[in-house]
């Protein structure tokens, strides 16, 4: 699941941030195609040997959901977009430094906790606050 996270919705996360009015972000459908697609080039691409791919698919999303919150967003919305993208390099930086995952972080949580929460917080920072009735 990692992998298709890693190659799918990294990309489809950025498109929606990126081109709000898109398909990828307005529909259930054009979201699915674009998903189907990505993780399936990305898993072949990773199972052929590729294995940088897997890698460098989130970092360029990372750097494009960066881009998009620092430059298409203003007041509030560009605080709240940021404080998501330092999470998000939160959860590059846990998975690149911490070697074993039942290692404790913070005396407390594993990897996949810390990693899950920290996405979940980027999440929410990059999405909120949510655009307005007029937007829609």
């Amino acid at each position: 699941m990692a992998l298709v996270a890693a190659v799918g919705a990294f990309p489809i996360w950025a498109m929606s941030l990126a081109q709000p009015d898109s398909a990828v972000a307005r529909r259930l459908a054009g979201a699915w195609w674009v998903a189907f697609v990505l993780a399936g080039v990305g898993v072949a691409l990773v199972v052929m040997g590729v294995k940088l791919w897997q890698q460098a698919v989130p970092l360029l999303c990372g750097s494009w959901i960066a881009y998009t919150m620092g430059v298409r967003r203003s007041g509030w919305s560009r605080w709240c977009g940021l404080a998501g993208v330092l999470c998000l390099m939160g959860t590059f930086a846990v998975a690149l430094l911490v070697r074993t995952p039942d290692a404790l972080l913070l005396g407390q949580l594993s990897k996949t906790q810390a990693l899950h929460y920290l996405l979940a917080a980027a999440l929410l920072g990059t999405c909120w606050p949510p655009r307005s009735p007029a937007h829609r």
